[in-house]
């Protein structure tokens, strides 16, 4: 500076510097992939002054103005100063979006106040990898699922897609997301696929996996035992295995078989799963180890299976027996599980064996209890953890330390997951007896005994047990097959959760004299009831058989086994408890889906048929029949069951099966 004269002259001279503005040319990462976690982002440019050192040394080194701050939207960055060309700046993971984009700018530095050059960030989401659906399959007609799907680079806002279509979806973390699939996608047999769909921009749709809605068949039991040898009782026991194919289609079978834990039954010359093909309208009946593998029978498994199938109209049942067939019994099987149960039965003078399975791909809680005819709980709860696929297999005696179990009493199971029920009874070396559980949470206030017969070498038992936790009064009549009320009615107190166990053959009529058999109509006074009947030899020795009371009369049914020769009779029995005469069409079908016999049977009102299969139809006398199927279509309700047994001195044994409902 300098003033005129007088005086005046230069000042002292003072240094003026001219800065250059700042410029971003490049940044790096130019995209990123949102982890969680923060992560370093490089600056590229120009004039970013004050280099060499942290942030802090460099503003101290600064003629002018602040030291060069990296901005993510407008929020400063602890910032490093590289050099003149290169900043880096820590971005924190509370600043990182899942999508968008974001701007970056650099405050400070040469100018002091410096240009501000924003740059977009991409934030591109991730493709994601499905990789587990759990369920992988489901029932037709089993509603609304909840599904869980695994894998990895899973967003907020990710879409579950169902053949493309969204479906309601949580998304729970980056491996795991939940989504609702409508009652309306598990409604047919089939396939779907399903995938997941991250939101723009990147993301994108994942892989496919296929999940199916399978005809699903759940046997309880699975018991494949060779004969110990040495002794004169025969302890062996297999099961056998039936299926009809209802569909128009070929349908193909994969039978899965675990053991007690859960895990798959496995070992050399042990094929599981294993497939099967079985053509539309066609029935196989076979032996565990002809499906499972010879091998088999050497690893003694008592476990259980399930066959699965893409195909509809599958049906089936299956058989308890050993090598001689003096033990014989079975049960139908089909999807159903349920979260209580009643075992009504308690084989007093012999053994009562419970199985409960968890086919559910959740762990299970079950819990057992103990009820006398009273309905008061015998003894303490106990409670069996089940995991996915495993079962309890666990004899009463046993189940109830301490307690001795009695005719009178019956076990509830409880669980909070779907499960099976089945009870395995009988005494040792003489014949055995199965039945499925009783729904608990189902049950009718109208209860049909399909069988009942007193007299000569017969005897039958009922049970009857109070679902209710309310006391109520239960009625029963015996009817003849011609409609006709032989006795009754027979009324009797149930009290809450209580049970009745009639053993009395003189009940209804004098067991005396000759044969007298019926059916059993049993009311209450508005509880709602389940049980089961126990027919057979009188005193239980040899040949008997179980069945549950009926609570659902069926239009369409079908028992897919027959055995009409030497050895073996099948029998067929229809009742009609309507006030009007019902047309039963009776169909026999050969393995091959070949009709092989077929009539209309009218059943009068309140009657029931029940006769041998040579009876039904005369020109099947003298045949031999191992294989194939029965069908009974009706124009009303019925209640209906089959016996397989052996002729005398044959075995002398004897099954009872109820139907297997034809679902359409």
């Amino acid at each position: 500076m300098f003033n005129p004269a007088p005086g005046g002259g230069a000042s002292g001279a003072q240094n003026f510097g001219v800065y250059p503005g700042t410029v971003i040319s490049d940044v790096s990462p130019s995209s990123f992939v949102p982890t969680g976690k923060g992560f370093t982002l490089s600056v590229f440019g120009l004039n970013f002054l004050g280099q060499g050192g942290s942030a802090q040394a460099a503003g101290e080194r600064h003629m002018a103005g602040e030291s060069p701050t990296v901005l993510w939207n407008g929020q400063p960055l602890a910032t490093v100063v590289v050099s003149s060309t290169e900043l880096q700046a820590e971005v924190p993971a509370n600043l990182v979006g899942t999508s968008g984009q974001a701007t970056v700018t650099v405050s400070g530095g040469g100018s002091g106040a410096s240009n501000v050059v924003p740059l977009p960030i991409t934030v591109t989401q991730p493709t994601p990898l499905l990789s587990v659906l759990s369920p992988g399959s489901a029932v037709p007609g089993s509603g609304r699922l909840a599904l869980a799907l695994e894998g990895r680079n899973f967003v907020e806002g990710a879409k579950v897609l169902w053949n493309g279509q969204e479906r309601e979806t949580e998304f729970v973390n980056s491996t795991r997301l939940q989504a609702i699939i409508p009652e309306g996608d598990i409604a047919a047999v089939g396939a779907s696929r399903v995938s997941v769909l991250n939101p723009a921009p990147g993301g994108g749709e994942s892989n496919g996996e296929m999940f199916n809605i399978v005809e699903t068949l759940l046997y309880p039991r699975l018991a494949s035992i060779p004969r110990s040898g040495g002794g004169a009782v025969d302890d062996s026991e297999f099961t056998g295995i039936g299926f009809t194919n209802l569909g128009d289609k070929q349908a193909k079978l994969t039978l899965t078989a675990f053991d007690q834990a859960g895990a798959l039954i496995s070992g050399s010359g042990i094929t599981n799963p294993a497939q099967v093909q079985i053509d539309a309208g066609h029935q196989i009946a076979v032996v565990d180890w002809q499906i499972f593998g010879e091998a088999l029978t050497a690893q003694k498994p008592l476990g259980w299976f399930k066959t699965e199938s893409l195909g509809s109209g599958l049906v089936g049942f299956f058989l308890m027996f050993n090598h001689t067939t003096t033990k014989l019994d079975g049960a139908d099987v089909s999807a159903r599980t349920g979260g209580s149960f009643v075992a009504p039965v308690i084989e007093e003078r012999g053994f009562t064996q419970l199985h409960v399975v968890n086919p559910d791909v959740q762990p299970a809680e079950v819990l057992f209890e103990l009820y006398g005819a009273d309905g008061t709980v015998r003894a303490p709860a106990e409670v069996r953890t089940l995991a996915p696929n495993a079962a309890v297999v666990e004899y009463v005696s046993e189940l109830f330390a301490g307690v001795t179990a009695t005719a009178s009493d019956y076990v509830r199971v409880v669980s909070n997951r779907g499960v099976l029920l089945f009870e395995y009874l009988g005494r040792p070396g003489q014949d055995v007896k199965g039945l499925n559980g009783q729904d608990a949470a189902g049950g009718s206030t109208v209860l049909y005994s399909p069988q009942y017969a007193v007299g000569g070498d017969w005897a039958t038992e009922l049970t009857v047990v109070n679902l209710e936790e309310r006391s109520g009064v239960v009625s029963m009549r015996l009817i003849g097959d011609n409609g006709s009320v032989l006795a009754g009615p027979v009324q009797q107190a149930i009290g809450a959760r209580g049970k009745l166990q009639i053993t009395d053959q003189d009940l209804f009529v004098d067991s005396g004299g000759g044969l007298r058999q019926g059916y059993v109509e049993v009311r209450s006074d508005g509880v709602k009831l389940a049980g089961s009947v126990v027919f057979g030899a009188r005193g239980g020795n040899s040949y008997t058989a179980a069945l549950p009371l009926v609570s659902e009369l069926e239009t369409d049914m079908v028992f897919s086994q027959l055995a009409s020769d030497e050895r073996y009779y099948t029998g067929l029995a229809i009742l009609n408890p309507n006030a009007q005469a019902v047309m039963a069409r009776v169909e026999v079908y050969d393995e091959n889906g070949v009709l092989i016999a077929g009539k209309d049977e009218v059943i009068a009102a309140g009657g029931r048929v029940s006769k041998l299969l040579t009876q039904y139809f005369g020109e099947l006398a003298g045949q031999s029949r191992s294989q194939g199927y029965i069908r009974v279509r009706t124009n009303l309700g019925v209640a209906s069951y089959v016996v397989f047994g052996t002729w005398p001195g044959q075995g002398n044994s004897l099954s009872a099966v109820p139907p297997q409902r034809v679902v359409r």
